[in-house]
């Protein structure tokens, strides 16, 4: 049945977003918020959320963005994998940082390039914010960070390495 709600809305026709937000208030009881949608959540394992994002990726050539899934399968795919990256990263299409990258000592960093930690927080806060890693091109000074880290996937690695140290500090403060 979704897969024909899917078929029938492609995403082209959503585009301008009254049509999910119609959508949404008509198939309300096949979201997370009701026992309905979550069963038929839950009818879905892992691989059949994926199938989804694979089938998408095969016809646009390309890992397809939020807004090119269904809505119904995008709430399920974050529900289940927590954010739309991760979804990306279970299908093999978004890759984790490189191995390679090596976190600075970020007591260097904050004595040395303050504003660069500060750049770190508000990466960490939008996340925070979104649920998911804001994009480069919603983040002001991303072109700086990418030119101290070398790609935004390594900024979002360097974001979340940096709030790790910084509550592990915290930790250790309080000790």
């Amino acid at each position: 049945m979704i897969q024909q709600l899917a078929q029938q809305n492609p995403p082209e026709y959503m585009a301008s977003g009254d049509q999910e937000k119609e959508l949404r208030a008509h198939y309300q009881a096949l979201t997370l918020s009701s026992s309905l949608g979550m069963a038929v959540y839950s009818s879905y394992s892992n691989g059949d959320l994926l199938d989804v994002l694979r089938d998408t990726a095969s016809r646009m050539g390309r890992a397809p963005t939020q807004g090119e899934i269904f809505f119904l399968y995008r709430t399920y795919l974050k529900a289940r994998f927590g954010t739309w990256p991760a979804a990306l990263r279970a299908v093999g299409m978004r890759r984790l940082p490189a191995p390679d990258l090596i976190m600075p000592d970020w007591e260097q960093v904050l004595l040395e390039e303050p504003e660069i930690c500060k750049f770190l927080e508000d990466v960490t806060d939008r996340r925070c914010r979104l649920g998911y890693p804001p994009r480069k091109r919603d983040v002001p000074y991303s072109k700086l960070l990418c030119e101290r880290f070398h790609s935004w996937e390594n900024v979002v690695a360097a974001a979340d390495a940096f709030q790790k140290w910084q509550e592990e500090r915290r930790n250790s403060v309080n000790k």
